[in-house]
């Protein structure tokens, strides 16, 4: 593993990053600085959470719980088998990215954009995925139980074998979605505003 040529003290000024490659420096900070995570998220604290790009990065079985990536373009990035307990995804861009056995445990992801994601096996146990997109992701075996999914959209999406028990799914679109099917929807939370494809019978 390489070693970070910043300082621990110095790998937070936004001065001393100002000239190096900002992606590739944030991706070392993560992946190899103690408490790397804690360390990301007082960086991004300090810079208004402004629109970060950490897109086409590897994070292929990291512990990446409890981090801050809120209105990051995450565009083509690989999270599979990585943990993300508790992350914050808000105004996220994860297009594209690759997230089989991904585990979002408690994640927030609110307004996020999963379009074209594949998430096979993934678990969103207890996510907040309100006005999330889905369009075009593959969601097959998925743990989604007691997650949030209201004003969700999930045009030209696969949604199936998706546990949905006690999930809020009002006002979610599963109009558009190309395949719907062997769904378990015990105890969701689900209304005429949620939309099923002509033909499903949501039981």
């Amino acid at each position: 593993m390489s070693t970070n040529p910043m300082s621990n003290a110095q790998v937070f000024t936004p001065e001393a990053l100002a000239n190096l490659p900002l992606k590739d420096q944030l991706f070392r900070l993560i992946l190899e600085q103690p408490d790397g995570v804690t360390r990301f998220n007082a960086w991004r604290q300090s810079t208004g959470f402004h629109v970060l790009d950490l897109s086409e990065l590897d994070f292929t079985g990291c512990n990446l719980s409890g981090i801050n990536f809120s209105n990051c373009n995450l565009l083509n990035c690989q999270f599979e088998e990585t943990l993300l307990h508790e992350a914050k995804l808000v105004f996220a861009v994860l297009t594209g990215s690759f997230c089989f056995n991904a585990q979002f445990f408690q994640a927030s992801m609110e307004e996020a954009d999963f379009k074209n994601c594949d998430l096979t096996g993934a678990i969103l146990t207890g996510v907040d995925a309100t006005e999330a997109s889905f369009e075009g992701a593959t969601l097959v075996d998925v743990q989604a139980q007691d997650a949030d999914f209201t004003l969700a959209t999930f045009k030209n999406s696969t949604v199936r074998d998706v546990d949905f028990t006690g999930a809020i799914l009002k006002q979610a679109n599963f109009k558009e979605a190309t395949c719907v099917e062997y769904l378990q929807l015990e105890t969701a939370i689900m209304d005429d505003t949620t939309q099923w494809p002509a033909g499903f019978i949501a039981r």
